[in-house]
């Protein structure tokens, strides 16, 4: 069956179905079309440019003292201000004294475009529409942490006990259990990792050598993020305990 024949089948039956449009077919009152298409052209360079420093300063941020503040809507919204220049009434420019951290961040991304690049224009009127990508952009990180960032920590994890030859031929599984065993250790206020073992009924007691690499492998992780506490929810929703801090 053809494309456009299950289409009619699907119609038939009170399916919905997605059909492919463009601007020009949805837009056809040219001036409003033009207004439309001059918006896209000013924000889309803040936008590019912003999205640059944001990932700049976090990857800044870890490299140094490993504190990152928040990635909230005021975050990407200063990200925003900061790459581009203010134009027409009542104009406001990036407040640097009021953002130290990420005017640092900032300097260290003007030191690498290119030379006379002009930075992007941002007229007053484009307030409510970088407001709305601000906050696109914080619901975007929040989405990209709890989905992504958990999923990441245990293959990480998986990466560093597969190194051990007690790991290399074990089913993925277990091995799977062991590494969030591990996360949940990292990021607990226990007094001994091994309180937690009861509460991983497929797991027994690895030998001395094991015991010892793991507990080195938690002190590690803690040294590198911190331990901050995790719940049986946030392990549901797949939530890094690690990363929660910052959202």
């Amino acid at each position: 069956m053809g494309i456009r024949q299950a289409r009619r089948a699907a119609n038939k039956e009170g399916n919905l179905y997605t059909v492919k449009t463009g601007f020009n077919t949805i837009f056809t009152d040219q001036q409003l079309s033009a207004t439309v298409l001059q918006a896209v052209q000013l924000v889309s360079p803040i936008l590019i440019a912003s999205n640059v420093l944001a990932n700049l300063h976090v990857l800044r941020c870890l490299e140094t003292d490993g504190h990152v503040s928040k990635l909230d809507q005021t975050f990407f919204s200063n990200c925003m201000y900061a790459v581009s220049d203010a134009t027409g009434r009542c104009a406001v420019q990036f407040n640097r004294a009021k953002n130290v951290s990420l005017t640092e961040s900032l300097d260290i991304y003007l030191q690498q475009l290119p030379q006379h690049q002009q930075t992007p224009e941002r007229p007053t009127y484009l307030k409510d529409i970088l407001n709305a990508a601000s906050l696109m952009a914080q619901t975007n990180a929040r989405n990209h942490i709890n989905t992504n960032c958990f999923s990441r920590t245990l293959s990480w994890i998986r990466l560093q006990l597969r190194q051990q030859a007690f790991f290399a031929n074990m089913e993925y599984k277990f091995v799977r259990s062991w590494a969030k065993f591990v996360c949940r250790a990292a990021a607990d206020n226990i007094t001994s990792i091994w309180d937690l073992l009861p509460r991983y009924p497929s797991l027994v007691q690895p030998p001395p050598h094991i015991r010892q690499f793991l507990e080195y492998l938690v002190v590690t992780m803690q040294q590198l993020m911190g331990p901050l506490p995790v719940t049986d929810w946030s392990l549901e929703r797949k939530q890094s305990p690690i990363f929660h801090g910052f959202i």
